[in-house]
């Protein structure tokens, strides 16, 4: 009788339990973020994750699991384990009113946008007779941005055609007007503006604009050859990688020099549609570029042919076509955006 007592009363203590430990459950939080936004590919930051029991039970133990991708390398820590490099797993001992935040540190090994936010959350008592498991659904993104090349990495002609362009920006054209403005020590006697500097009553100098061109479109081909047909190959994925790593590069470096820079490239951008972004100027187009080359897919969306086919030039844009070797010039299409007012030029983009 007793024994049988006892066992009822072990029953009842466990399901009271299981039901505190149910409802402590439910107001159990878990969050995750990442300490910057957007970060460059090979850069290494923080994941914080941050858990809360806002009860007065004990959870004596907590899991968060998540597959994670496998270009987000983390840190070996106490109460992390990961497996095969994707399967993250967190514990935690969570004592009443009591928030805990760890910092996870992450090598952002790879190019991409990633979001970590989904991941499944058990609880249970120290003897594993009760559990709860919930999943939890957050938005904790991060864009990890193509690395941009130091010099020595990059193709030498791309490097000292861009250093040409930017030089003829910086040369002021004799025949562009752009306004009037105060006579300075130095200026030159030919600049002054002689009618408006009798009707202001003081020297007026003229205005010129930069001369050059302003506008440069990089174009990417996602093709090995001509007759390839289909997706890329992950033996083909380095050498894509390396290929937008490149125009990322020379469109960042022209923005910074003060250019209008674009970007287009026949694979996938997320939606299933190819790159295509016009160029413009600025640091927020230069976010704008960056995070679509972040969000490309080795995907490739069309033939290069057909890609160029519906590209349109414009007078006064420099148009780079990067492109294999083994890939025939396409001589039609770069009539073509010439006929159109482009300076079109093919390079070679051998990735060794």
């Amino acid at each position: 009788m007793n024994v049988l007592v006892i066992l009822l009363c072990l029953g009842a203590a466990v399901l009271l339990y299981s039901v505190l430990l149910s409802f402590s459950f439910r107001g159990v939080t878990v969050s995750r973020s990442f300490a910057k936004r957007a970060v460059y590919e090979g850069e290494t930051g923080e994941m914080v994750e941050v858990v809360t029991n806002p009860s007065p039970l004990l959870i004596p133990w907590l899991r968060v699991e998540s597959t994670l991708p496998g270009e987000l390398r983390f840190g070996s820590m106490e109460n992390l384990h990961i497996s095969g490099g994707r399967h993250h797993r967190s514990f935690f001992i969570l004592y009443p009113y009591r928030r805990i935040t760890r910092r996870h540190r992450v090598t952002f090994a790879g190019r991409g946008v990633f979001d970590v936010g989904n991941a499944a959350v058990t609880a249970g008592d120290l003897l594993g007779i009760i559990q709860r498991t919930r999943q939890l659904e957050e938005n904790a993104r991060v864009i990890v941005y193509p690395r941009l090349l130091p010099e020595d990495e990059m193709p030498r002609p791309l490097v000292r055609r861009l250093g040409e362009r930017a030089m003829k920006r910086a040369v002021p054209d004799p025949f562009l007007f752009a306004g009037i403005r105060p006579y300075r020590t130095g200026d030159a006697l030919r600049d002054i503006h002689w009618p408006a500097s009798a009707r202001m009553g003081t020297v007026q100098v003229k205005m010129r604009e930069q001369t050059g061109t302003l506008r440069l479109m990089v174009v990417l081909c996602g093709d090995k050859s001509p007759d390839q047909w289909g997706s890329l190959s992950e033996a083909e994925y380095p050498n894509a990688e390396q290929g937008i790593r490149v125009a990322a590069t020379l469109c960042v470096r022209a923005l910074r020099l003060g250019m209008a820079a674009g970007f287009a490239v026949n694979l996938d951008n997320g939606n299933g549609e190819s790159v295509l972004l016009p160029p413009s100027s600025g640091a927020a187009f230069e976010e704008t570029l960056l995070t679509a080359m972040a969000s490309i897919r080795l995907k490739r969306t069309v033939r290069f042919e057909t890609f160029l086919a519906a590209l349109r030039g414009r007078e006064g844009t420099d148009i780079l076509l990067l492109m294999p070797p083994s890939f025939p010039p396409p001589r039609e299409a770069v009539a073509r955006l010439s006929s159109q007012g482009s300076h079109v030029e093919v390079f070679p983009l051998e990735v060794k």
